[in-house]
């Protein structure tokens, strides 16, 4: 099966989002930051495809691991504002659209890694499944107050100005 037209569409939707969030950025330094880490992480991990995996299976292996820890890490990622939501008993710091996202992605990708019996789709997706039901858990443990602030999307952690 071709997957370059996949491939192609996804790197261009990703590509759009990237641009619109940088063009919607008051703070530029630290995207450069960010999207120089990102590109040194896409280029190494190609060398190392292309020029230095043993076997193709060998390579593949190794992807599907560093994709699987990608995917957990970016499922937990709003999960880095926890401490604040106990503390100020508020989710006013969590972003409900983001963490509704995370979970029906996660499940809906779940479930297609069951159907292809993919353990590398399977596994990140059924810890994201399970890191969105706590997200979502929070914002009703502790409900938002009724005119939430707005948020700088400068800062990696959303803090209300």
């Amino acid at each position: 099966m071709d997957y370059q037209c996949f491939l192609l569409s996804h790197a261009l939707s990703e590509f759009l989002y990237v641009l619109y969030f940088y063009t919607h950025a008051d703070e530029k330094k630290p995207l450069h930051r960010m999207l120089l880490g990102a590109t040194c992480i896409v280029f190494a991990t190609l060398v190392y495809i292309n020029y230095l995996a043993e076997d193709v299976e060998t390579a593949k292996y190794h992807l599907g691991l560093l994709c699987t820890f990608g995917a957990v890490i970016n499922f937990g990622a709003p999960l880095a504002s926890i401490a604040e939501v106990f503390r100020t008993k508020s989710t006013e710091c969590l972003a409900l659209p983001l963490c509704l996202a995370n979970f029906v992605v996660a499940l809906e990708w779940f479930i297609y890694g069951v159907i292809i019996h993919d353990s590398f789709v399977k596994i990140p997706n059924v810890l994201g499944s399970m890191l969105g039901v706590a997200q979502l858990a929070l914002f009703v443990m502790y409900p938002r107050a009724d005119n939430p602030p707005r948020y700088d999307m400068s800062s990696p952690t959303l803090k209300a100005p």
